[in-house]
């Protein structure tokens, strides 16, 4: 069996993780396939290139470095390196697009065709109504580039959740076998966390909204309610400001709150991320705005961290809140169920507490490298669960 891969990431340096993102699926797959990795950069800051020098050690990896930002033409540029690539290395039958532009990846193989043994698979963080939402016309001609790319150039997509594929195979868009359900490698090998210390007054409770900070993370309903004083316990703000308008409004609900809430304006690496989470009681995931299909990597997070999670109800998040009892799902609309919850929520040390960190490593334990990679290298078709892992 054939077990040469090429892993390909266009949006490397763009902000939301994907340079980890593309770290991690190194890591999870290098044990059982020959790697080639392939990666597309505009930056030359430290954070990325820190990791590209992990991707190195981990395989042979190839940074093309550009000026130009956007993942259309990080595609489009890869692309071309790709077909160069299987042009010189004849055993690589696999390419797994990360993160790609699917439509620009789509013409660029009904234009310029990979090999007849070829294959082509993509992960896709959207819907299918991304490709959907415009004029006849061009639907149409989306519509017969899909078809193309899927039917007669072996193309692949591979939703990030069963939610989206759900939604992909119900569409129209694409036939149903073009769908691939490849399992989540974000969790990473980490250790399963120590129990928090018990406390015993809310005062001391701490809750964290971290990464992006932007509208969808709530942050206008939430702040608020420590800010007045109607929420017990310190809040926590880290991450990159999404725009000016949100740093600005986080500088004034921070010296408004009178250090009830406590604001970190900067951007976060994985490990920073982690450790910000592990060091507080409870994880705020109450999206708005948010298409609830879609995978969050802050629920890997809080797993590694060892921290309950209060998130939004229904979706992946709340699917999998309530799956391993990671903690509280509520309407991340209605404030007064958030100000109820943030209010009588399990103090560390509580048993209700302690299920939610039992949850917590469950989960951990669950999406180990060593448990999913097989299965991900086993639905690319590289071969059976049982071979990958003997061999």
């Amino acid at each position: 069996m054939n077990k040469h891969l090429l892993l390909v990431q266009p949006r490397f340096s763009q902000p939301g993780h994907f340079a980890h993102f593309t770290l991690l699926h190194a890591r999870a797959l290098s044990e059982y396939v020959s790697l080639k990795v392939l990666v597309y950069t505009y930056h030359t800051d430290a954070t990325y290139e820190a990791i590209i020098n992990q991707l190195c050690e981990i395989a042979e990896t190839e940074v093309i470095r550009g000026s130009q930002a956007g993942w259309r033409i990080g595609t489009k540029i890869l692309y071309q390196h790709t077909l160069k690539i299987i042009k010189q290395n004849p055993d690589v039958k696999q390419v797994l697009f990360l993160d790609p532009s699917v439509m620009t990846l789509a013409t660029g193989l009904v234009l310029k065709p990979l090999p007849k043994d070829c294959y082509m698979t993509a992960t896709e963080i959207f819907g299918p109504e991304l490709y959907l939402e415009d004029n006849f016309l061009k639907v149409g001609l989306k519509r017969l580039l899909f078809q193309v790319a899927t039917r007669y150039r072996r193309l692949r997509i591979a939703p990030l959740t069963p939610e989206l594929s759900d939604s992909w195979r119900a569409s129209g868009l694409i036939s149903p076998e073009a769908c691939l359900d490849l399992p989540t490698v974000q969790m990473a090998n980490a250790q399963s966390p120590s129990s928090k210390s018990p406390i015993g007054n809310r005062t001391d409770l701490t809750f964290a909204i971290v990464g992006s900070l932007r509208e969808q993370k709530n942050i206008e309903r939430i702040a608020p309610l420590f800010r007045d004083g109607l929420a017990p316990g310190t809040l926590f703000l880290a991450g990159a400001a999404r725009n000016e308008t949100t740093a600005a409004y986080l500088a004034q609900v921070v010296d408004e709150a009178a250090k009830r809430i406590v604001c970190d304006i900067k951007f976060l690496s994985e490990p920073e991320l982690d450790s910000l989470v592990s060091q507080v009681h409870y994880n705020l995931l109450l999206y708005v705005g948010w298409d609830e299909r879609m995978e969050s990597g802050m629920v890997f997070t809080s797993a590694r961290s060892g921290t309950p999670i209060i998130g939004l109800r229904g979706g992946w998040v709340g699917r999998m809140i309530d799956e391993y009892g990671l903690g509280y799902t509520i309407d991340p609309y209605n404030v007064d169920e958030i100000r109820a919850c943030l209010t009588h929520c399990a103090l560390p040390g509580s048993p209700e507490y302690r299920r939610f960190e039992a949850g917590l490593r469950q989960m951990l334990a669950d999406y180990r490298h060593e448990v999913v990679g097989p299965k991900f290298v086993a639905a690319l078709g590289l071969g059976s669960v049982e071979d990958i892992k003997s061999s």
